[in-house]
């Protein structure tokens, strides 16, 4: 449904990932190279997945102690000074709806998902390895990932 409450055509998107909606503008988090495309809430649980499989300590507020100062804004939004010992850092300090993951880390952070699959739900496992041929394919290009 539109804003102003008329209907809107929904076809399913290859793989059934996303709806591609025609005709309105689709809430939530958009990438570059077919990474992610939905709702917040559905990336929020992703990342949550993903932090837990690799052993961040998860805080009362539904987040992770990540060891990085939330006000860098360079970890924010993907400009990292030096790589992180953990590659998937780059991904779960990111921001969920701006920035970019460079292309320098893209294949890093891919590998590091992939590592992670074993431990993770059905819904994460099927996000992931739509993220992972997304962050291979923009470090193929020597592209970052946008978030928008």
């Amino acid at each position: 449904m539109r804003l102003d409450g008329s209907p809107v055509a929904v076809e399913a998107a290859p793989g059934g990932f996303q709806p591609v909606v025609k005709g309105a503008t689709v809430l939530g988090l958009d990438t570059s190279h077919d990474c992610f495309h939905g709702a917040y809430s559905r990336f929020h649980r992703f990342r949550l997945a993903v932090g837990r499989a690799a052993g961040f300590k998860e805080t009362p507020d539904g987040y992770f102690d990540l060891g990085v100062d939330p006000n860098d804004e360079g970890a924010l939004y993907g400009d990292w000074q030096s790589a992180p010992d953990d590659p998937i850092l780059v991904l779960l300090a990111h921001s969920d709806c701006e920035g970019h993951i460079l292309a320098n880390h893209a294949a890093h952070v891919a590998t590091r998902l992939e590592q992670l699959l074993p431990d993770l739900d059905a819904e994460a496992v099927e996000i992931a390895g739509q993220f992972i041929a997304g962050l291979r394919l923009a470090a193929e290009y020597g592209e970052p990932v946008e978030f928008h």
